[in-house]
């Protein structure tokens, strides 16, 4: 390669436009601040964060699962169903006889929550949640939040599992 080249891809010039930057070699591309860069992450920030961002996704992963009991208990409470696909994905699914019947997917990786057309036209809208989660939420908060957005409490066990 040419100088230049060479200068362009050691961050001694702006990648964009081949202004001097601040005479600087970091041994990777850079941009200037008017052309929308200004100092870029190195690779090993950019590999840092990455390894963070899949450790705390596994890390959610398996707080999902250790509170999937107890989320689940809840949801038999409110007439609900929650399943475990894999370890990274469950449904919340409404049981409730004669009201619509809708589905809830939640991956608590990446914290996402959505509802899903079963295929079979448009599939009745799950309760909205986003105003009732807090940021870390578990899934016995997703279970509480949609209970809560549908009015429904739980009912008392002893009533539910013996009929007294």
């Amino acid at each position: 390669m040419g100088d230049a080249a060479d200068s362009l891809l050691s961050g001694l010039l702006c990648g964009i436009c081949g202004e001097l930057l601040d005479g600087r070699e970091p041994g990777y591309p850079r941009t200037c601040e008017a052309c929308g860069g200004g100092e870029e992450r190195s690779p090993e920030a950019r590999r840092a964060y990455k390894e963070r961002t899949i450790k705390a996704k596994a890390r959610r992963r398996r707080s999902a699962a250790g509170d999937y009991d107890a989320a689940r208990a809840l949801a038999l409470l409110v007439d609900m169903r929650l399943i475990q696909h894999v370890p990274a994905h469950y449904s919340l699914r409404n049981t409730r006889q004669g009201e619509p019947d809708w589905v809830l997917n939640i991956w608590p990786g990446p914290r996402r929550i959505g509802n899903v057309d079963k295929g079979r036209g448009p599939a009745a809208l799950p309760p909205f949640l986003g105003d009732r989660l807090r940021p870390g939420w578990t899934l016995t908060d997703v279970v509480q939040a949609a209970a809560d957005a549908l009015g429904r409490r739980p009912v008392d066990p002893d009533v539910w599992l013996y009929g007294g």
